[in-house]
């Protein structure tokens, strides 16, 4: 759809009309065809993307490339392509990540087979984050590899009075999407909840209601939270200014002749002149026949996981009543630039709860693995961020289901506010 106008305020005008439209298509789609199975994907594109009144537009590549990811990225694959285009969660996007070969095989003989042999595809990574108005709520869902994802907005304003009434029943039906997401559903799964700042007590209480009797016993729920500006920073270095030496400090004695200045400078042209020709080593064969197990490594992504031997969390007595205590905490930190000087940027990971029941060591070492390993699939969608163009392709360490719920709270937020202006005026 072309948006001719330069008022910000027509977003929701032509949101309507597509929805409107789409209404439409699902009617008369519901019949029966031969054919594969078709959506309906709205993308906005401004007027001057294609012409303008004075002058040729011809935008840069790095433009069409953005705007083919960010089109074909929520179509939906064609069905038969790959062993799990069956599920309505698979995403068409043009870059997800690769599966890890396993280095070992578990051959254990138990009664219950290891995930490995499964699948391995047994975690769904969930994220939500609230409007600045506290109306909305944007939910986002994947799979560790970014196979698997879904996207959601949720209106508090419209269904209760009470917002966390409204939130409850929103979180019935969130569950019930995540729900959805775990197949084969007689596989063990892991829910990772994950809020992109504190979690309120309340909160918590509601989540943990609801994945009682939601979830089997073969699905365990963890929460957690993030903080984008944690206590740990490594900001970039300063360029040192060098300053001039006095004059007492520098050498004020004539400069000494050295032997070679009046050495007579040799005849390049004559064939008899004594200059030490430059050899000039073959090429090795390295360049012709590269090494089939040589990777190329991108610096900007480097990253490395931190767990911290504390908890970290605000000590004020109003914070300790009003939001989830902390059980464990960690860090992602990856580099800002190419060079040591750029510093690092870091991500706090903080652990609320999880599902394990056992003696106080026991736990103490399960939620250390479980953030461990959230760490590590928190990098790898970081880096699936990035290449989508839904973080920063250099500062960004958000992953991508927390950068995806966060742009889509304050996208819905600015829409509705400029709904309610039109309205206004009308």
């Amino acid at each position: 759809m072309v948006n001719p106008f330069n008022d910000e305020a027509m977003l929701p005008q032509l949101c309507a009309a597509f929805n409107r439209l789409f209404s439409v298509y699902a009617s008369r789609a519901k019949k029966p065809s031969a054919g594969p199975e078709r959506d309906l994907v709205l993308q906005v594109i401004p007027l001057n993307f294609l012409a303008n009144w004075d002058r040729l537009t011809i935008p840069p590549p790095k433009a069409y490339v953005k705007l083919a990811f960010e089109l074909y990225s929520r179509c939906s694959p064609v069905q038969g392509e790959d062993e799990i285009t069956a599920s309505p969660f698979t995403s068409g996007s043009a870059v997800r990540l690769a599966k890890t070969i396993p280095r070992t095989i578990d051959f254990r003989l138990t009664s219950q087979p290891p995930d490995g042999l499964l699948g391995g595809n047994s975690s769904i990574h969930l994220a939500y984050s609230w409007s600045a108005d506290q109306e909305w709520l944007a939910c986002a869902w994947t799979d560790h590899l970014g196979a698997q994802q879904w996207t959601a907005v949720y209106c508090l304003q419209q269904s209760k009075p009470d917002r966390w009434a409204a939130f409850s029943d929103t979180v019935k039906e969130i569950l019930d999407t995540t729900k959805d997401m775990t197949h084969p559903p007689s596989q063990s799964w892991k829910i990772y909840l994950v809020k992109d700042c504190e979690i309120q007590q309340q909160e918590q209480i509601i989540w943990r209601l609801h994945s009682a009797s939601a979830f089997t016993t073969n699905i365990t729920m963890s929460i957690l939270s993030i903080d984008t500006n944690p206590p740990l920073a490594i900001p970039p270095k300063k360029p040192s200014i060098p300053f001039p030496l006095p004059a007492s400090d520098m050498d004020t004695s004539p400069a000494a002749t050295t032997p070679y200045d009046q050495a007579p400078t040799p005849d390049y042209s004559s064939p008899t002149s004594t200059q030490t020709p430059t050899h000039h080593p073959p090429l090795a064969s390295g360049f012709t026949d590269p090494d089939p197990s040589a990777r190329l490594i991108d610096v900007v992504s480097e990253t490395w996981c931190l767990l911290s031997p504390f908890p970290i969390s605000n000590p004020s007595l109003l914070t300790a009543l009003l939001f989830a205590p902390v059980s464990m905490s960690g860090y992602l930190l990856k580099r800002a630039g190419a060079d040591d000087e750029d510093g690092l940027m870091a991500l706090g990971v903080n652990l609320i709860s999880t599902d394990v029941k056992r003696d106080d060591a026991g736990v103490k070492a399960e939620q250390e693995e479980m953030l461990k390993e959230v760490l590590k699939v928190y990098a790898d969608l970081a880096c699936l961020a990035r290449l989508r163009r839904t973080e920063d392709w250099r500062t960004g360490v958000l992953p991508w289901h927390l950068a995806a719920a966060r742009r889509a709270a304050g996208a819905v937020k600015g829409c509705m506010r400029w709904g309610k202006r039109v309205e206004g005026k009308k």
